[in-house]
């Protein structure tokens, strides 16, 4: 998702209708993408890593961090005239956008599947 919004966020700023200033929300998404990525990585490989009391609330936070992404980045497309782009600019977002909603979804589901399995793997057996 990280990798999405960066191509969305140079695409705004070499249009110039964003500044190119690292601010909170950029903080915020760079914190999050690490345990993100790690959280894809050990699914991926059926590895558990970090404690697994970690990745419920983890998934939970990613979910509502997510939305807010979507749905900012979206409100964001939305506002800007299409008349204030160049088409070769308006197709690169055009372009972008769905890579955007299919990294943040595809992030979002492996997060969330390795925190269900961790949950389930360290619930004591009855």
């Amino acid at each position: 998702m990280l990798t999405a919004g960066a191509f969305i966020w140079l695409a705004l700023s070499v249009s110039g209708h964003i500044e190119g200033e690292f601010g909170l929300r950029d903080l915020i998404s760079m914190i999050m993408s690490v345990p993100t990525t790690i959280g894809l990585v050990c699914y991926a490989y059926d590895r558990i890593m970090l404690p697994s009391a970690f990745w419920p609330p983890f998934a939970k936070m990613l979910t509502l961090w997510t939305a807010f992404e979507i749905v900012d980045t979206t409100w964001a497309l939305l506002s800007l005239s299409p008349a204030a782009f160049a088409r070769s600019k308006l197709a690169a977002v055009v372009v972008l956008y769905p890579v955007l909603l299919a990294f943040a979804y595809f992030g979002w589901l492996g997060v969330w599947r390795y925190a269900h399995a961790v949950k389930r793997q360290s619930a004591p057996a009855n």
